[in-house]
């Protein structure tokens, strides 16, 4: 069993600078919160990632067929 002051520092990590919740409902309540919002970051940056890799595939090929028209 996970003793009280383990969630209580989750819970102080979770909202830096503010008085610790010692509620263990909330801080996981919080912690369940913070992980799907990090969830959701993440996938938005793996969908920009992917985004910008095919811009710079698209640009690539830009290049080489401009090359190829100036020669």
């Amino acid at each position: 069993m996970i003793d009280m002051d383990r969630f209580v520092e989750l819970g102080s990590f979770l909202e830096p600078g503010r008085p610790p919740k010692t509620d263990k409902a909330a801080i996981l309540i919080d912690a369940a919160r913070m992980v799907t919002q990090l969830r959701g970051e993440a996938q938005k940056l793996k969908d920009s990632n992917s985004n910008l890799q095919e811009k710079i595939k698209e640009l690539k090929y830009f290049i080489v067929s401009v090359a190829k028209i100036s020669d």
